[in-house]
C-alpha cells in the first residue's frame, strides 16, 4: 500500500459523495468520510476505478470538534435556519459544486452516504446530477438507506438503487454491473441487499451478508480523496475497528445497519493503520471511533501492548462505556499515548436512564469520571437533554451532572427522535412528532427538536439557549486550564489540523483555546 499524495480531480467509474451537511451551516466536516472511503477500498480491490469527494470538507476551514464549535456550543443551533435556506435554495453555489466535481470526474455510476439528517441534501444531489446527466446510475447507502430504502427511492425519483445494510459485502458486485458497456441489462434481483424499481414497484432481494471478520476489509481509501494534497493530517485520524452494539439505547439506530452482536477488528489491524496512517500523512493524534472501545478487555490490552512495541510518537483517544474500565486498563492506556475517555453520560437524572434504557448508573458514571481522573486522562462527555418524559428540573439535573464531574470537554446535543429508532416510535405515540415531518429538522442541533412533552414550547428555547451556555461556560473554563498542563498534545493537535504552518493561523488557534 505504497499511496501517493497526488491529486485526484480526474476522470474515474464511480464517485462515491458525502454529502455537504456541516458546510451549509458555515462549519467544516474535515476528517474522511468513513463509508464511502471503506466502500472505495473494496471497489478498488475489485479493480474499479472509485474516487471520493467530501462535500463537507472546506479547506483551512472553521477550526471545530465533532462537527460544531465547543466553546460556543449554540453555533449551529443559531445557523439551523441559514442552514435551511441554504438547503433550499437550487441557486447556492454549492450545488454548482456537485456539477464541476462531475464534470471533472465523468463517473459512471454516483454513490451517496445518507443519514437521516442528510437525506435533502443527498436528494438535492441526486436530482441535480440526473438533471444534467441522465445516464449516470445513482445509488444510495449508508444508515438511512438501510432504514427506509423504500422512502428513499418514493421520495427521490433520481435514484436508481438503493444499498441496505452494510454495503462492503456487494457493493462491487452491484457498481460492477451498473457501468455501462454490457451487453444485456444487470440481473438486479440477483444482487443482494438493494432495493429497485421495477414496473412502478420496489423490490428488494435478500439481504446482503454482515462481514463476519472485519480485518478482511481494506483500510478506507483515504488516497482516493479528492483534494486529498489539501487535507491536513487531522483528516485521516478516525480509525473504525466496531460493529454491532448489544445494548438497547432507544435514540440509537446503528442496529439497523450492523446488528446487536459485536464485532471488532483485531488489535494487530488496528495498530497497523495507525502505524501507516502516521508514515503516510505524518497524524500524530488518532480518533478510535469504536462505539464502546473497552468492551473485550483483552482486545483493548492487546492494543495497548502492540501500541508499546511499535514506539510510535503519537496521542490517541477511544470512546466507551462508564461502567467498562478499571485501574489497571487505565494505566496501560496512559501509558500508550491515550488522552481522553469519551463516554455516552447521557442524563443525570435515574428515572430518565431507565426509560431510554442506557443501561447504566449515574453512579456508574461519577466513578468513571474518578478512575479517569486518578489515572491521568481525561474525560469527554456527551449529554442529552429533552426526551419526551423529562421535565425542566431533570433537563438542569443533567446540567448539574455535567458541572460535578468536570469533563475536559462536554457536548450538550439536543434530543432528537431519528428515523429507525425506539425512540421515534415512542415521540409519534405520544404525538410529539409529525410522522411526515421535514427530514431536515432531525439533527441534534435542530432548535425544532427537544421533544419533551412537559416543557411548553415558549419555555424551551430559554431553557436550551441557558444550559447550551452553561456548557460553552465549562469548556472554555476547562479547556483553559488544560492546555497549560499539555502544552504538547496541544501543539501536536495543532499541527495536525495544518494551522502551525502559519504564525497568524497558530496565534489564533492559542488565543481561542486560553481566552
Amino acid at each position: 500500500m505504497n499511496h501517493k499524495l497526488n491529486d485526484n480531480r480526474r476522470h474515474c467509474d464511480v464517485l462515491l459523495i458525502h454529502p455537504p451537511w456541516f458546510r451549509l451551516q458555515d462549519s467544516s466536516l474535515i476528517p474522511y468520510p468513513a463509508g464511502p472511503c471503506s466502500v472505495a477500498a473494496v471497489l478498488e480491490a475489485a479493480g474499479l476505478d472509485a474516487l471520493v469527494w467530501n462535500g463537507d470538507f472546506v479547506p483551512e476551514g472553521p477550526l471545530s470538534i465533532g462537527g460544531t464549535n465547543i466553546l460556543k456550543t449554540d453555533e449551529l443551533v443559531l445557523a439551523h435556519d441559514k442552514y435551511l435556506a441554504r438547503l433550499n435554495d437550487h441557486d447556492d453555489p454549492i450545488w454548482y459544486e456537485v456539477l464541476e466535481i462531475i464534470e471533472i470526474t465523468s463517473p459512471k455510476v454516483v454513490g451517496i452516504s445518507v443519514y437521516s439528517a442528510s437525506f435533502k441534501s443527498a436528494a438535492n444531489i441526486a436530482t441535480i446530477i440526473k438533471e444534467k446527466h441522465p445516464d449516470i446510475a445513482i445509488v444510495f447507502g449508508g444508515v438511512h438507506a438501510s432504514i427506509a430504502p423504500e422512502d428513499c427511492l418514493s421520495v427521490c425519483s433520481a435514484v436508481d438503487v438503493v444499498m441496505v445494510g452494510e454495503a462492503e459485502c456487494s457493493s462491487a458486485v452491484l457498481f460492477s454491473a451498473l457501468l455501462p458497456g454490457k451487453k444485456s441489462p444487470p440481473d438486479m434481483a440477483r444482487i443482494k441487499g438493494i432495493a429497485y424499481r421495477e414496473n412502478g414497484t420496489v423490490v428488494r432481494t435478500e439481504p446482503a451478508e454482515v462481514v463476519k471478520d472485519l480485518d478482511t476489509i481494506p483500510f478506507p481509501a483515504r488516497h482516493l480523496l479528492i483534494d486529498l494534497e489539501k487535507m491536513p493530517p487531522h483528516a485521516h485520524q478516525a480509525l473504525y475497528g466496531f460493529r454491532g452494539c448489544p445494548f438497547n439505547c432507544i435514540f440509537c439506530g446503528s442496529f439497523n445497519v450492523f446488528g446487536r452482536k459485536p464485532r471488532m477488528r483485531s488489535a494487530e489491524k488496528m495498530v497497523e493503520e495507525i502505524e501507516f496512517v502516521h508514515q503516510l500523512y505524518g497524524t500524530r493524534y488518532f480518533y478510535i471511533c469504536d462505539d464502546i472501545f473497552l468492551l473485550h478487555r483483552e482486545r483493548a490490552l492487546k492494543f495497548c501492548s502492540l501500541l508499546k512495541e511499535k514506539k510510535l510518537n503519537v496521542y490517541y483517544s477511544i470512546q466507551t462505556r462508564g461502567e467498562m474500565m478499571d485501574e489497571g486498563l487505565l494505566a496501560q492506556l496512559k501509558a500508550t499515548g491515550c488522552q481522553h475517555l469519551a463516554i455516552g453520560v447521557e442524563v443525570g437524572d435515574e428515572e430518565i436512564r431507565k426509560l431510554i434504557k442506557k443501561g447504566n448508573t449515574v453512579d456508574d458514571i461519577r466513578r468513571a469520571a474518578r478512575m479517569i481522573r486518578q489515572a491521568g486522562l481525561r474525560m469527554v462527555g456527551f449529554f442529552m437533554f429533552g426526551f419526551p418524559w423529562e421535565t425542566k428540573e431533570q433537563m438542569l439535573k443533567t446540567a448539574d451532572l455535567m458541572e460535578e464531574i468536570n469533563p475536559c470537554i462536554s457536548f450538550p446535543y439536543i434530543v432528537t427522535p431519528a428515523p429507525g429508532t425506539e425512540l421515534l416510535d415512542i415521540a409519534q405515540n405520544m404525538g410529539l412528532v409529525d410522522p411526515h415531518v421535514d427530514l431536515s429538522s432531525f439533527s441534534h442541533i435542530s432548535p425544532k427538536m427537544g421533544i419533551s412533552a412537559n416543557v411548553s414550547e415558549s419555555e424551551r428555547k430559554q431553557l436550551i439557549d441557558g444550559i447550551l451556555e452553561r456548557f460553552a461556560q465549562h469548556n472554555r473554563k476547562s479547556l483553559r486550564y488544560d492546555f497549560f498542563r499539555r502544552p504538547g498534545f496541544y501543539l501536536a493537535a495543532a499541527r495536525d489540523v495544518g494551522i502551525t504552518s502559519s504564525c497568524s493561523s497558530l496565534l489564533k488557534y492559542l488565543n481561542t483555546i486560553v481566552q
